[in-house]
């Protein structure tokens, strides 16, 4: 259903204007509903269509609750040589 709405915005006709928090709430589905693969193209997305800097700590839970670990051992490497002083990259 997010998800949904999330197309219908973009790709619409209604030129809504997307902001931090919605990129943010869509990624979060995109993980709850296991399409790991298109929350990837939409956080992509996110420096290049919105100019929204992303954090890519959004991704880490989403390939933890489905269980991508590989995925998630190569977002997290690179979590790491774009800031390895945030502990909040660690705790996920």
């Amino acid at each position: 259903m997010a998800l949904r709405q999330f197309e219908e915005m973009t790709f619409g006709s209604r030129g809504i204007r997307l902001s931090y928090v919605t990129l943010v709430s869509i990624l979060s589905a995109c993980g709850r509903a296991g399409v790991v693969l298109r929350g990837m193209q939409i956080f992509e997305s996110m420096r290049l269509n919105y100019a929204i800097e992303p954090e890519w700590g959004v991704l880490l839970g989403a390939f933890r609750m489905h269980g991508k670990t590989k995925m998630g051992k190569i977002t997290a490497e690179k979590l790491f040589e774009l800031d390895d002083e945030y502990f909040g990259n660690h705790v996920v």
